[in-house]
Order: C-alpha cells, then structure tokens, then sequence
C-alpha cells in the first residue's frame, strides 16, 4: 500500500531533478534548497492533519532557531569554538527530534548554520533572514499540496471502494 493509500498521505512528487533546481535558481532566493526541504517535511508525516503540523512545526521551530543562532552568532567566535556548539546541538537535536519536532528544531536550526558558518562564512543577518523567509515558503507549499491533495485522495479511496464492490459482486 502506498502512501496515498493510506489515507492522506501524499505520493512522492514526480519530475526531473534539474527542473526543481532550475525553478530554485531563478527564484533568485539566496538558498532555495532550504524551501525545497521545508516543502517536503510535512510530507513525511503520516496522515493529512499530522502533515499540517508538521508544517508549521518548522516554520515556528526554526524561526526559534534563528533566535537561538542570532544569539550563539552574536559573540565572536574562532572556529574550534563554533565546532564545539555543532557537537552540543547535534546530541540536543537527537535528544528530541522523535519527541518534538518544533523543539528539536530549535537546536537543527542553528546546528545547520553554524554549519554553514564553518564550511562558507556568510553574512549573518541576510543568512538569518534567508532561512526563515525561504522556510516559510517551503513549509507553506508543503501544506498547500497536503490540503489540495485531499480531494484527489477522497477520489481514489471511494474509486477503489467502488472496484472492490464490482469484485466481490462478481465473485458472489
């Protein structure tokens, strides 16, 4: 059974990678693969309703993510420094993903960008401003194609109810 078939999940998305990349880049959005993973979040959770709140979890836990990263950016920092706070986010992150989502995103947040910060400094009001602002829209499109796929799966469901009548008509 696939997650369509389970009732409210949604089917993977189908299309050539390079398009997805392509739209992203002429977004002009400074990281637009931040939107395209906050898109597929909510899809990951089992059932219409939870996937809308898986949604906004990451919208209103990385926006708390940002506040924890602006404060822990706000201080200078050598890199040794920077990689020690990646080890403490990390083992919190991993201490509460399963448990809350939108907590554990309070410490993925600013784990990702320190990350960031590390590998490519960036400026760090625009990379903030960014992640939010490119989140919000992932986490919005991810929604929006969890409530837009509901009439498709009411379609199938009844559709696949109607053919299994027809069976076991005919096997009668």
């Amino acid at each position: 059974m696939d997650a369509g078939a389970a009732g409210g999940g949604v089917r993977p998305l189908r299309g050539r990678g390079g398009d997805r990349r392509a739209l992203g880049l002429a977004s002009g959005l400074p990281f637009p693969y931040w939107a395209q993973i906050a898109a597929i979040a909510p899809l990951s959770a089992p059932g219409r309703t939870l996937q809308v709140e898986r949604g906004l979890h990451r919208i209103i836990g990385t926006t708390l993510g940002i506040v924890t990263t602006a404060f822990l950016l706000s201080f200078p920092a050598q890199p040794w420094q920077l990689v020690v706070w990646v080890v403490v986010l990390q083992f919190l992150a991993e201490m509460y993903v399963l448990r809350n989502y939108s907590f554990a995103l309070l410490f993925i947040t600013p784990l990702a960008l320190l990350m960031v910060q590390i590998a490519h400094p960036q400026p760090i009001g625009a990379m903030l401003e960014a992640r939010v602002l490119e989140t919000a829209i992932g986490a919005v499109v991810g929604i929006a194609v969890v409530i837009a796929a509901a009439p498709w799966d009411r379609w199938a469901a009844r559709r696949r109810l109607a053919a299994d009548e027809v069976e076991d008509a005919a096997g009668r």
